[in-house]
């Protein structure tokens, strides 16, 4: 009997480890052990390989995302640590200097104190799906410490509703505000705002979708990665007006937080045509609808097969994206496992 029992225990466990291998939506640990070897330093910077090696709050959160996707709890302390050492610096708040560069001041140090509301946010949501995991209070009470200065710092009224600053510093100014509408990771202020009732975090997600719809230009009706607030909106002066490498995450955002969203649409549009004509641009100009000349990094790619499958209700799985690849620089390789953490969420929803 006990024999039996015993026998029963352990083909149940074979099992659920064999569903678990063979599960399409789990996430490649090839996929993990490659970004730590290839963009994170043992003592927990996250290297920007892209953009001459500096680190930023925006890697180190995805970093940190991606070691409590994958239980990974040394690499999360490791890259919090670090970021909380070098980043979180700034007198007064608990907001991160956005910028990092090894080769500043004769051996590392912020190039730049302004802080990057996208990096707050994500390290916020990060530390508190940390506590959710491991129940380290310190996570915790770290995620509302920013969230807090946030708040008080970036969030301000707009044309029509709240609005999310880039920074705290320099995009107000007498011709209007600028926003970057990828800054509005809405998957993060949907947990954030079930984690911290009466906060801005509900308003702020409602406005950010007010303000994707009507932020449209052009041939393809894309969003530009910075646009002026106002009636109407504008693609902000000072920038060029394109969809880029900002505004990519802009879908992946809108279908993390609602697969069946009616905003994906033109996003999936314009993909749909680059499918037909075997060109997928990097940018495109929404003013003169000029595709740019660079091609799409692999994470990009793996952004538009996930706003296809989502617009056309489609299923795609983990397993259906290419697994990271030694070529890849940081900011694809992040998209690339971005867009797989996704898809393993929405999965797991009833």
């Amino acid at each position: 009997m006990v024999l039996g029992v015993l026998a029963l225990s352990v083909l149940g466990m074979l099992g659920f480890l064999f569903r678990g291998l063979f599960d399409p939506n789990r996430l490649p640990p090839s996929d993990w052990r490659l970004f730590q070897k290839r963009f994170i330093t043992a003592d927990g910077r996250v290297v920007d390989t892209g953009n001459g090696n500096v680190s930023h709050s925006e890697g180190q959160a995805y970093a940190m995302l991606f070691a409590v996707a994958y239980r990974d709890r040394a690499a999360f302390d490791r890259i919090w640590a670090w970021t909380r050492k070098n980043l979180q610096v700034r007198p007064g708040d608990k907001l991160l200097s956005w910028q990092w560069r090894p080769d500043y001041q004769g051996g590392g140090a912020v190039a730049d104190p302004n802080n990057a509301s996208d990096g707050d946010l994500l390290a916020a949501w990060a530390l508190l799906r940390a506590f959710r995991v491991w129940q380290n209070f310190e996570h915790q009470q770290a995620a509302l410490q920013i969230l807090a200065d946030l708040a008080r710092l970036d969030v301000r009224q707009g044309t029509d509703g709240l609005v999310l600053l880039p920074g705290t510093d320099g995009f107000v100014k007498p011709e209007g505000t600028t926003l970057n509408l990828s800054y509005y990771v809405f998957p993060a202020l949907q947990e954030v705002a079930a984690a911290v009732p009466g906060g801005p975090w509900d308003k702020l997600a409602k406005s950010g979708l007010a303000l994707l719809a009507k932020a449209r230009f052009g041939e393809w009706q894309l969003t530009p990665d910075w646009i002026l607030d106002g009636d109407p909106l504008v693609p902000a002066p000072g920038f060029p007006p394109l969809f880029g490498y900002n505004a990519i995450r802009i879908p992946l955002h809108l279908g993390w937080q609602n697969l069946r969203s009616e905003l994906m649409q033109p996003f999936a549009q314009f993909w749909r045509k680059c499918r037909e004509k075997n060109t997928f641009p990097a940018t495109v100009d929404v003013v003169t609808n000029a595709w740019g000349a660079d091609p799409a990094l692999p994470g990009m790619r793996a952004v538009a097969d996930f706003a296809i499958a989502c617009a056309e209700k489609q299923s795609l799985t983990v397993r259906s994206l290419p697994v990271l690849t030694e070529e890849e620089a940081y900011y694809s390789a992040s998209l690339n496992l971005l867009t797989k953490l996704a898809i393993r969420e929405l999965s797991a929803q009833p």
